[in-house]
């Protein structure tokens, strides 16, 4: 995620600029996400909340004992079985009420804990933090365990029941074991989908959270958890009745927020607009921290922006924020997502509080004003469509039809259908350089070309804008992938998710040329930064080394545009198992020990060449690349290496060509099948002895493994030449 600081005059007005990405794309580099000044401590940390409870944190970020005994090791955290683990010091925060352990390395995915006592409420909060190093996405298995110190007595949930339900979100155990306290867990937020399974019972000691965490390639993701200490249980429900999760979350940097996967709820967040909400009032939060709860006293907002003046009914509002005390400039969040800047026709904010008194805000006070959660101002907000986010802060929704879709690349310029991107960024102050983010996950650098927009907005004025006042186009939040997809990573950092689309990748080798089709493929890798040197990996488990004997390799993003990819832009390409489908007109290898007799050759037509697309056109093209791979192992028949390394690599490239040839093979039997059905009864088949490359009496496979057939060619033994002894190779 990027913070521009840089500012912007706009219309008259100095506004701060600040662009966030994609929550899930942070990494923990970040501002906010670690703490990276401040103390240092050795272990154990120990502090005191402003309950008066005491929390003494170890090195690997539990609690020992907490107050009287109230836990016996509480927040251990285990991934994949392994018990997180840090022999450093810990990093203070400048306030001295949080500490951070880690990084702890489990596989790909990289660890660090955040443990912060709060002076005010009372209570222990811990933010984990896991951030996946791989280029593939990670799923790891999370177990927090928990040990109360003695038997569980009693177990009251957020819903009032003495066990968990789908709909909690936390809970209360106590042990009626006095002075040990009673403790609050808080596991999620009342509106998250992404929440643990809680394992607790009582006559026992141990309360469990297990879930399986999935995190993108390369992306940063965290969990937020709180406990809290009460003298009684009676005090700890009542703390659990009171506490609203997103409202401590606000004390959280904005960029460690923003990736917490478990705590959703009252705090609409959109962009860098953050209004806290209430479920139970309208609720306005003045700038002196105080905050007030009652009803908003609006029919309708009248404001004034710099491309019209717009009449928002309230129904349509979910509330305003004041970014600058010393500017009239408000902020109006809709609830179709939409934010819009300007001024108020009335200055004043009117919010009755329940014992019936009106207060009248003016906005120097204010900070928010949001209305209650409801059925029409839901938590979770769709959006209105294509949404251009301007550097001021605006969020406004266009007819997306108006935005032309050129997009100027390294590989020429591209006419993107808008259906398939789920954001264009604008703002992008690493590279200067324009990235279309397709729905499917694939980032593509380039220039929007068209320098002046003009969009219809929703609201009904029109937005007459240069290119360079937009943030970024929202265009939608639907995910389009069509998994398994390949993945090809580029060396400006872009990635496609797709399909490599040429019907073949020649790599040259010092021992002839392999043709690779892209479903045999599983993984190519650049050699270092060599132009086109390729390490090379098929499904099959043969591994070559060769240079990709061609300028462009055409990747097609699903759903998207055919990308000519320049072969020195790709630093790796990765094929799953099936993400590329073979030609219709494929045959698999026949599996050793088959034993099926190829059938005869129907007679090709004399006179014209066959009909393109044609069965007999298809019959000659296999023809052809049997005898060129034919020709390749010819090459291979006097090869002589010395060096063991390139023995290997020859033995390899062997088996390259006579599994292709194996294929081929059997793709010509099966036409020649057809052809003869084709020919019909009333003609008598027969060998076509002319054209033929191979004696087609034998399968189209072998009982002898290929890999054994290689290890025994030695000096002394032939080498395959062309495909007609092939089969001796197969004896």
């Amino acid at each position: 995620m990027h913070y521009d600081r840089d500012r912007l005059h706009f219309r008259g007005r100095w506004v701060a600029a600040a662009l966030l990405a994609v929550a899930a794309g942070l990494c923990p580099a970040a501002e906010g996400i670690l703490i990276e000044d401040g103390g240092s401590t050795s272990f154990i940390w120990q502090a005191q909340d402003g309950a008066g409870f005491r929390w003494d944190i170890y090195h690997n970020g539990a609690v020992n004992d907490g107050t009287n005994d109230a836990y016996d090791g509480g927040m251990n955290l285990q991934v994949n079985g392994s018990t997180f683990s840090w022999g450093g010091s810990g990093v203070l925060s400048k306030d001295g009420r949080e500490v951070q352990v880690g990084p702890w390395r489990q596989g790909q995915v990289q660890i660090w804990r955040r443990i912060y006592i709060d002076p005010k409420l009372g209570y222990a909060r811990w933010v984990d933090i896991f951030q996946n190093t791989a280029t593939q996405a990670q799923s790891v298995n999370l177990r927090y365990q928990t040990n109360v110190g003695s038997s569980i007595n009693s177990i009251q949930s957020t819903s009032g029941a003495a066990a968990i339900g789908p709909k909690d979100w936390g809970f209360v155990t106590d042990s009626r074991s006095r002075p040990r306290p009673a403790i609050a867990h808080v596991f999620a937020s009342k509106a998250s989908k992404v929440r643990p399974s809680v394992n607790v019972r009582v006559k026992n000691n141990d309360v469990t959270y297990s879930m399986a965490l999935q995190i993108p390639a390369g992306k940063t993701v965290a969990l937020c958890l709180f406990e809290a200490q009460r003298n009684s249980e009676p005090e700890a429900a009542a703390f659990l009745k009171a506490f609203r999760p997103a409202q401590e979350l606000a004390k959280l940097p904005p960029a460690l927020r923003a990736i917490i996967v478990n705590m959703q709820g009252s705090m609409l967040s959109l962009g860098n607009i953050e209004l806290p909400r209430s479920d139970a009032a309208d609720m306005v939060v003045l700038r002196n921290g105080n905050e007030l709860l009652g009803k908003l006293q609006h029919d309708a907002f009248t404001v004034n922006t710099f491309f019209g003046r717009c009449e928002l009914p309230a129904a349509r509002v979910l509330g305003l924020l004041v970014p600058d005390p010393s500017d009239p400039l408000v902020q109006l969040v809709l609830n179709d997502g939409q934010v819009v800047s300007g001024t108020m026709d009335s200055p004043l904010l009117r919010l009755q509080l329940s014992g019936g008194d009106v207060m009248q805000i003016p906005p120097a006070d204010l900070q928010s004003a949001a209305y209650a959660v409801s059925t029409q101002r839901p938590e979770e907000i769709p959006l209105a469509g294509p949404v251009a986010v301007l550097r001021s802060g605006e969020r406004l929704a266009f007819d997306g039809t108006a935005l032309p879709g050129t997009f100027h690349c390294e590989y020429g310029e591209l006419n993107l259908d808008l259906d398939d991107l789920g954001s264009i960024a604008l703002d992008t102050p690493d590279n200067g350089l324009h990235r279309a983010v397709f729905r499917n996950g694939s980032v593509l650098s380039g220039l929007l070309v068209t320098e002046q927009l003009s969009l219809p907005l929703l609201l009904g004025p029109k937005l007459d804008v240069p290119r360079q006042f937009v943030s970024q186009f929202v265009l939608t939040n639907d995910d389009a992938s069509e998994g398994p997809l390949c993945r090809c990573d580029l060396r400006n950092e872009d990635v496609l998710l797709g399909v490599p689309v040429d019907e073949a990748l020649p790599f040259r080798t010092p021992f002839g040329t392999v043709r690779v089709r892209p479903h045999d493929l599983a993984e190519m890798q650049r050699v270092d930064e060599s132009f086109g040197q390729y390490h090379v990996r098929l499904h099959d488990g043969t591994t070559l080394t060769g240079r990709l004997d061609t300028d462009t390799l055409h990747f097609e993003i699903r759903p998207g545009p055919v990308i000519p990819v320049h072969v020195g832009h790709i630093v790796k390409l990765t094929c799953p198992k099936g993400a590329v489908k073979p030609p219709a007109d494929a045959t698999p290898t026949t599996a050793p020990g088959d034993e099926t007799d190829q059938p005869t050759t129907a007679p090709a037509p004399e006179g014209n060449p066959p009909e393109a697309g044609s069965l007999e056109a298809h019959r000659d093209d296999l023809r052809r690349q049997m005898e060129e791979i034919g020709r390749e192992l010819d090459a291979l028949r006097n090869t002589r290496p010395s060096d063991p390394a390139a023995a290997e690599n020859l033995k390899m490239q062997t088996v390259a060509l006579l599994r292709q040839m194996q294929n081929l093979r059997a793709e010509l039997a099966k036409v020649e099948k057809q052809i003869q059905e084709q020919a019909g009864s009333s003609r008598s088949p027969h060998r076509d002895t002319t054209n033929s490359p191979a004696p087609t009496t034998r399968p189209a496979t072998t009982s002898a493994p290929v890999e054994r057939i290689v290890t025994e060619i030695g000096p002394e033994r032939p080498r395959p030449a062309t495909a007609e002894n092939l089969d001796e190779f197969f004896r």
